[in-house]
């Protein structure tokens, strides 16, 4: 007697099979999405550095980029009127709102950015965000005259610009 179709048998193996690749792209898909995040907030944060600097040479005054382990804002030395003094202080206008991060901030120093009224950043620091899920871009460095994203050489080791590959 001949019988057409599938046995019980072949059917479970074929569902089990399907299952677990569904579970296997189900992680890294996870994955994917979180580094997608990692990278898209220090690239967020690398452009709103970018416009900091662009405000301070065409307002001609100094900005400030404070930054916390997980939100930044940006402000504009306006405070006495009408240059500023440039330092931060309680009364200068904010520019760039508070903006909350996903992922915590690890920084080379406690010091704020400071850009200069010709874009000329004071301070020289490299901003991290520890991640295992392996970015394309996970730090940043800002020194005097340019901005460059990165990526962690050691994940385990200090937020430092030696630690920070240039991409």
């Amino acid at each position: 007697m001949k019988s057409s179709g599938f046995t019980l048998l072949e059917i479970l193996v074929v569902v089990a099979i399907i299952g677990i690749l569904a579970s296997l792209s189900v992680f890294s898909f996870r994955d994917l999405i979180l580094r997608y995040r990692v990278e898209n907030q220090i690239q967020t944060l690398y452009s709103d550095l970018m416009n900091l600097r662009l405000a301070a040479m065409h307002r001609n005054r100094t900005c400030f980029l404070v930054l916390s382990q997980n939100s930044y804002k940006g402000y504009e030395d306006s405070y006495p009127s009408p240059f500023g003094n440039d330092t931060l202080d309680g009364q200068d206008n904010l520019i760039l709102p508070e903006k909350r991060v996903e992922f915590p901030f690890s920084e080379s120093s406690t010091q704020d950015v400071i850009f200069d009224s010709r874009g000329f950043s004071k301070t020289n620091k490299t901003i991290c965000v520890f991640s295992t899920v392996k970015p394309q871009y996970d730090c940043l460095k800002v020194s005097k005259t340019k901005l460059t994203l990165g990526k962690l050489k050691n994940i385990s080791g200090e937020c430092k610009s030696e630690n920070c590959e240039d991409r």
